[in-house]
Parts: structure tokens; sequence; C-alpha cells
């Protein structure tokens, strides 16, 4: 809890910070930022395309099988064309991961969750390919870097989400409100 300085009189009626000058108030909100997310939608969605096109921009500076935009085009260019590409990569994720998810199912369970790193690798090709249909550079040399790709992609995103609060999910919430 965030803790404030109230001011309060000195002795000679001057203001001044009065020997509980570090108290909480009732009203601060620890958690203001991860509070934020969970109850808008809107801005979780927001702010996972906002991560996506982050971890696409260093993947694509670490990853020499990666490309992403017009090494040519002007900055303002080549963030839009992050920015489409993370929305087109966070729609695949929302409309086509859950069903393929569940098609492979029994696979994943055989595999001890690794088939979701092939997952991950299809859903990146996937969003290539859509990308491609726009105009809009993303493209793997081959099948090997974009499963590279696609692992540092959620690395990157984990720790991001992890540290602004937005992967907190019901049990989290659950847990910081008390109940």
């Amino acid at each position: 809890m965030p803790l404030r300085s109230p001011v309060t009189e000195r002795s000679d009626g001057s203001p001044g910070a009065g020997c509980n000058a570090l108290t909480p108030h009732e009203g601060d909100n620890p958690d203001a930022l991860s509070s934020l997310w969970a109850d808008n939608g809107a801005m979780r969605f927001l702010g996972h395309i906002i991560v996506t096109g982050l971890a696409l921009w260093v993947t694509a500076l670490i990853l020499p099988g990666m490309h992403l935009g017009d090494d040519s085009a002007t900055t303002l260019t080549q963030v839009l064309t992050i920015a489409a590409i993370a929305l087109i990569l966070a729609l695949i994720n929302v409309i086509v991961r859950p069903i393929l998810s569940f098609l492979t199912l029994p696979i994943t369970c055989l595999t001890l969750g690794l088939f979701q790193l092939v997952i991950n690798t299809l859903m990146l090709l996937l969003a290539s390919w859509v990308s491609g249909l726009f105009d809009l550079t993303l493209a793997f040399d081959s099948f090997w870097w974009a499963l590279g790709a696609g692992v540092i992609i959620g690395i990157l995103s984990a720790i991001v989400e992890g540290v602004t609060g937005l992967r907190n999910d019901r049990g989290d919430l659950a847990r910081s409100t008390g109940e």
C-alpha cells in the first residue's frame, strides 16, 4: 500500500509533516495497474497487443532468420506495421488457437505440453501468411526460425505481462482481494 505524507501543523502553526508522516490512506490501491487491466477487457486486449508488438520487435532484432517490416521504411511505418502484425497475431490467438489446442489435446498430453511449442510456431506461420495478404512483412527463413521466435516471444510476453499485471487470472485476483 503506498504511503502518503499527511500535512499537519507544526507547533508554530505552519504546515509541515507530523510524526506519522508515512501513513497509508484508505483509498490507495497498490495494484492499480493490475486492476485496470483486469477490470476492462478492451484495455486488457490492447495491453496484450502492445506486449506482443514489443516481443515481436525484440525477437526480430535477436533472430536473423525472422524478418519484420521493411528495413528501409520510416520509423512510423515500421511501428504501424508491427502494430498491425501484433493485432493479426492476437486475433489468430483468440480465434484459431483454442480450436487447434482442443483438437491436438491428446498429442499435447502425450508430449507433456511440448506440442504447444509447435502450436505457437503454427500460429506465427499463419500470422505470417495472413500479414502477407495485407502486404505486411513477417517472414521466417524456416520452420526452425519460427519455432525459435515462438519460444522467445512467449518468454518475453510472459515477463512483460507478469510485470505489468496483464497475466492476472481469476485466481490471482481472488488472492489479491482477499477472497
